[in-house]
């Protein structure tokens, strides 16, 4: 648990800058503005410098997440250039098999760990966000990872 701040409250664990990068100063400015701005301190800055801030965040992402989307489309192309209707069929077959029991069921526990590891960090609570993180790992791995190894190693 960090040692208590000047003003009574649990001090905020310092942020990890990474290496080369601006999203570590930039996140530090951003929580400041949000700061500011939820607890009644008047608003420290203007909707555009926010949206500009939260921009530089959130845009290095969003082209990693476009690219993850186009993984099954990309198999399907190469697989589509062999020739044969059958082996695109089940490429179109093996995307949606892993889609159901792997991509969703692993989505979703993973969702709902880091709910519960959010609502830790908004109460103050640190210690809590390490429970609840290890305890999500390994509900993932005897839950989800360790069946869906053995279920798609026993497909033929």
């Amino acid at each position: 648990v960090p040692p208590p701040s000047a003003s009574g409250g649990p001090q905020q664990p310092a942020m990890l800058e990474p290496c080369g990068s601006r999203a570590g100063s930039e996140l530090r400015e951003l929580s400041r503005a949000l700061d500011g701005f939820e607890h009644g301190r008047g608003r420290t800055t203007t909707d555009w410098q926010l949206l500009r801030k939260l921009a530089a965040v959130g845009l290095p992402v969003y082209p990693v997440a476009i690219l993850q989307r186009c993984l099954p489309l990309l198999s399907a192309a190469l697989v589509g250039h062999l020739g044969t209707t059958e082996a695109l069929a089940a490429i179109g077959l093996c995307n949606v098999i892993s889609n159901i029991t792997g991509v969703s069921w692993l989505h979703g526990l993973s969702g709902a760990i880091s709910t519960l590891s959010a609502q830790a960090w908004g109460a103050g609570s640190y210690r809590a966000v390490g429970v609840h993180l290890q305890r999500g790992f390994l509900i993932l791995l005897c839950f989800a990872d360790l069946p869906l190894i053995v279920l798609w190693l026993s497909c033929e």
